[in-house]
């Protein structure tokens, strides 16, 4: 699979953009087939056609734009590698595969150093694989806990949980300190209920070899499974909130 075609990959805490390498997929250098996720069915087709229409005005180039629903857009990808024709821009969430069997330019290859220097290293460091910056970080998601103080007093609670053991505690007092209330809620719609699911991967990937620098151990993470699955295994401790994603 070593098409070295513009296949391009770029990554953040949740997504990235990636360059296959190898030549504009038309193969007349006139066009650019450029793949995205679909985030959202309201804004994003329309933020990429308003982009993809700016970059043809100032370059020439026409954009063959394709956005793709969550659901669907790893196995088109998988086919439209297969059948030697893949996109010369990805947006996914995932790349170092597609790294790892030589599809991408690495970002050097691709940016100019004043580019490259304006991530922000946080970023940047999620589109690597195996030292070298391959996903070139176009959003992210930041990711937060908050508690209600006076669920947590009505509960004898005198501090928020700095543990996973103590998030399962707390969780536990508040669904028993009063009839009806749920000790935990995760965010659960289009954009959330990938958050953790990713961040995990983030972080075993590390512990693997597949990023230069060190994370979260796969300890931890194996103990953040273990408390989220403690509090959705019992009774109304916990409960998945469908949230709208804004993009």
């Amino acid at each position: 699979m070593a098409l070295r075609r513009p296949l391009v990959a770029l990554v953040s805490l949740a997504a990235c953009l990636a360059l296959v390498s190898g030549g504009c997929s038309r193969g007349d250098g006139n066009t650019l087939k450029v793949v995205i996720a679909e985030y959202s069915k309201d804004h994003t087709k329309p933020f990429w056609q308003s982009l993809a229409g700016d970059y043809t005005k100032r370059t020439g180039v026409k954009v063959d734009l394709q956005v793709i629903d969550w659901n669907s857009i790893d196995q088109q990808v998988t086919t439209m590698i297969q059948n030697n024709q893949p996109p010369d821009v990805l947006n996914l969430n995932a790349f170092s595969s597609y790294a790892r069997d030589g599809l991408l330019y690495a970002a050097d290859e691709v940016l100019s150093p004043q580019t490259r220097a304006d991530f922000l290293p946080a970023f940047a460091q999620g589109g690597e694989f195996r030292g070298t910056l391959y996903g070139l970080p176009v959003l992210a998601s930041a990711r937060a806990f908050f508690y209600n103080k006076q669920l947590f007093a009505g509960a004898g609670i005198e501090a928020p949980p700095r543990t996973w053991n103590q998030l399962v505690s707390a969780a536990t007092r508040i669904r028993d300190s009063a009839p009806g209330l749920i000790g935990y809620a995760l965010p659960l719609g289009p954009d959330g209920r990938y958050a953790i699911h990713d961040i995990d991967l983030a972080q075993v990937a590390h512990e693997v070899g597949l990023r230069a620098e060190p994370a979260t151990p796969c300890s931890v993470v194996r103990e953040r499974s273990r408390a989220f699955g403690e509090v959705f295994r019992e009774d109304k401790l916990a409960s998945g909130l469908r949230m709208r994603a804004g993009r």
